[in-house]
């Protein structure tokens, strides 16, 4: 998509994985309850030059967590 949309080309990425509780806000975007477990995702990503391209941070229900990813 980064190539496509800004011609930028993601060369590597860096996924840290781990799980907290959803605080108020986050709960309600997922509509789950304040403190339900969650997995979180923190990615970065980098382009041929080195350069971070994405900071990303993804929170999911923990229960329903399921993460594949293929980088080449």
């Amino acid at each position: 998509m980064f190539a496509r949309k800004v011609q930028v080309h993601v060369h590597r990425a860096l996924d840290d994985i781990g799980f907290a509780q959803l605080s108020a806000t986050q709960a309600r975007h997922l509509g789950l309850p304040v403190g339900h477990p969650c997995a979180q995702v923190q990615r970065l990503a980098f382009d041929l030059a080195g350069r971070c391209v994405e900071v990303r941070n993804t929170r999911g229900d923990a229960h329903a967590f399921h993460y594949t990813v293929t980088i080449t």
